[in-house]
């Protein structure tokens, strides 16, 4: 359907040919590795020959076999560094210690060999370790041996976030690799993703002032809007639950069995309406509020 809508529905409709397939192959890798840590060159070569000139016709036939077999290479590669970057914390580092890393990835190659790779982590790593050391005007630096650790562990569980991805997410990416190479405004939304656009953009309609966060089984109220309808009515606070919500003239909705996002919606109105909220604080207490 959407190698069909690009092909013959676009404005700018044109036929997905090898070129097109090769560019868009290019742009696929770069989605799922753009900081060049995770393939070698050979793993691009190989999903190269079997892929590069072919994939946006599979995608015509609802074959997504690049997808399959780049998750796949990925996933292997993955958990290799996950084992490289946890064996780096023994010994402890020294800052004495020297190497040189591209910081602009767009200037970076993906290496050849297991070897070119374990050393551009290793220098990732430092360079995480010696900013964790510094700090920031709202994080004070580390010690040493404290920034080796916290950086090791943030790595790995970074690293492990790749382990969850799912084949759905990488044909969406490759989708859209093959959209941006097409025409770099058009991109395929995934469900959650337009709901959450929708829930941001929804015409002719006005928020409370309340930023919403993932709770259970309500969602979190994570921030207040200074100057909002919800700021100036007081009485809600950070880390409140939002229970329900009532529409002007309409029951309530609970909100336990609502996604993230349809939430958000359901706080925005016709401009001069009011809304009912009811809010459970952090103590258990309810209240209703009306704005």
């Amino acid at each position: 359907l959407v190698g069909t809508a690009l092909e013959h529905l676009h404005l700018r409709a044109r036929r997905l040919d090898a070129g097109l397939s090769d560019t868009a192959f290019d742009r696929f890798i770069l989605n799922l590795d753009p900081e060049k840590l995770i393939y070698l060159r050979s793993d691009i070569s190989k999903l190269r020959s079997v892929h590069g000139t072919n994939n946006a016709q599979k995608i015509l036939n609802e074959r997504f076999d690049l997808s399959r077999d780049a998750l796949q290479i990925m996933k292997q590669r993955v958990h290799q560094v996950i084992q490289l970057v946890e064996t780096m914390g023994i010994p402890s580092w020294n800052r004495r210690g020297h190497g040189t890393i591209e910081t602009n990835t767009a200037r970076r190659l993906h290496v050849t060999t297991e070897a070119q790779l374990r050393h551009r982590w290793y220098n990732t790593l430092r360079l995480g370790w010696f900013r964790r050391m510094m700090g920031t005007d709202s994080n004070p630096g580390l010690d040493d041996e404290t920034a080796q650790v916290r950086v090791i562990e943030d790595t790995v569980r970074a690293l492990r976030t790749r382990l969850d991805v799912s084949i759905a997410e990488v044909a969406i990416w490759q989708i859209n690799a093959l959209a941006a190479s097409f025409d770099p405004h058009t991109a395929l939304l995934p469900p959650v993703e337009l709901e959450r656009f929708q829930a941001m953009a929804e015409p002719h309609s006005d928020g409370v002032g309340l930023v919403l966060g993932d709770g259970s089984p309500y969602p979190l109220i994570s921030h207040v809007i200074p100057g909002s309808p919800s700021w100036m009515q007081g009485d809600i606070r950070v880390g409140d639950s939002l229970v329900a919500i009532a529409e002007q003239g309409k029951e309530y909705h609970n909100l336990a069995a609502y996604s993230l996002y349809a939430a958000m919606r359901r706080l925005k109105g016709a401009i001069g309406t009011t809304i009912r909220l009811l809010i459970k604080t952090g103590d258990g207490e309810q209240r209703r509020i009306v704005l």
